[in-house]
């Protein structure tokens, strides 16, 4: 269910996010995408090259996400202080390879023109059951903040908003 804040939000960033879209379609005309993964020109991430990215696949805990045999690791199962405070996580890929790379060029590089793409994954990884108000990404130390002049969850957050 839509609150009444969360649409007023979404017609204010409307602008922002055709601005965010023709400055791309100049910035793709004048120097086209290259993959992050092949390094071919034509998109910052192919859908192939997207595809090869390892997947978070096998039983995994339905709660933190982590490899386990079970349904439970037995940190989440034993619910204790060291559980995590939410009250689930999906990633769609393992932090390796190509796919840590992705993140990390975002995170210390400033490449963020294959978030987008890396958020639909994301949000297509969601299960649709679960409900929620809102989509936030996890706040930068300020000092990291102004240093990278982006925080990089945020820009994933919103787009898979």
């Amino acid at each position: 269910m839509r609150t009444r804040s969360s649409a007023f939000e979404q017609q204010r960033a409307a602008p922002h996010r055709l601005g965010d879209r023709l400055r791309a379609q100049i910035s793709d005309f004048l120097l086209p995408q290259q993959c992050l993964v092949c390094g071919g020109f034509g998109a910052s991430l192919h859908e192939s090259c997207l595809d090869a990215l390892p997947a978070a696949d096998g039983t995994r805990c339905m709660r933190c996400w982590r490899p386990t045999r079970t349904t439970w690791c037995e940190r989440c199962a034993e619910g204790g202080t060291d559980a995590p405070s939410f009250d689930g996580l999906r990633t769609p890929f393992r932090f390796e390879g190509h796919a840590r790379h992705a993140i990390l060029e975002a995170k210390f590089r400033g490449i963020t023109s294959h978030l987008p793409v890396l958020a639909r994954a994301a949000a297509d990884a969601i299960p649709p059951e679960w409900r929620f108000d809102a989509v936030v990404g996890v706040p930068l130390a300020p000092t990291r903040q102004r240093k990278r002049g982006f925080n990089q969850a945020s820009i994933l957050a919103r787009e898979i908003a």
